[in-house]
């Protein structure tokens, strides 16, 4: 089902999922006052809509989802710190790639599989993203857990959609890489997918493709604080401060 219109600032993009839709989308604008100078010299004021910033959410299951065309990995990261902290992350992808390079430079982290595992983060200090805005996707793609994870092999050579070389125990797809989001028409990639997250049953999956930013999570505690920093706070186009 799909329904446009403002969201007041009251309402968190979470309480949308109140009937358990399985998508809505959001069309956000804030209204902007502007002075008007008329002829006479009277200055008054008119009320405008700001450009338009679109938002998936939806549900599957026990895990909700939202996706975002103006955000990037980098606003979760600095501005929902609590998402990866005390958590276990594998990264199935980084700039499309193997994350092997994660474990040479970060202490305590190991590749296997062409997957990277952190320890358990204490911090978001040195985790590698892109952190150059919604123009420049970084095709990351990182699963969050509770204890340790194994989630086998990424597959790369083979046709991750064909019976023989799907996804399956010991094996995962890097769907970042694949153009995918959550809100496409359940096909098989969308099969696919949640036939992986039920499987290796991440607490959250999060990834910054070409079209969108991506949080899934069966914790509705984050997933309302992600929602609600997708919602309000201001896109970065470019953010210096972090690890690159």
């Amino acid at each position: 089902m799909i329904r446009c219109g403002r969201v007041e600032r009251n309402r968190t993009l979470s309480d949308s999922l109140t009937g358990r839709r399985s998508s809505v989308w959001f069309c956000l604008r804030d209204v902007v006052r502007k002075p008007v100078i008329h002829y006479d010299g009277r200055v008054t004021e008119r009320e405008e809509q700001s450009p338009k910033r679109n938002f998936g959410v939806g549900s599957r299951g026990r895990y909700q989802w939202v996706t975002s065309d103006q955000h990037s990995i980098d606003d979760i990261v600095r501005l929902c710190p609590e998402v990866l902290l005390a958590r276990y992350l594998a990264v199935t992808s980084t700039d499309s790639g193997e994350p092997r390079w994660w474990a040479e430079k970060l202490p305590g982290w190991e590749c296997r599989g062409r997957v990277g595992y952190s320890p358990c983060l204490e911090s978001t200090e040195g985790i590698l993203y892109q952190i150059h805005g919604r123009e420049n996707a970084g095709f990351d793609e990182w699963y969050t857990f509770e204890t340790r994870a194994d989630l086998g092999e990424v597959i790369v050579d083979d046709n991750p959609w064909t019976e023989e070389s799907r996804s399956r125990p010991g094996r995962i797809v890097a769907f970042v890489n694949h153009y995918f989001s959550p809100d496409l028409p359940d096909d098989v990639r969308s099969s696919a997918f949640w036939d992986q997250i039920e499987r290796i049953r991440p607490e959250s999956y999060i990834s910054d493709g070409a079209e969108c930013v991506t949080f899934v999570s069966r914790n509705a505690d984050l997933f309302q604080s992600v929602c609600e920093t997708f919602a309000f706070a201001t896109p970065t186009t470019k953010h210096n401060d972090s690890t690159a």
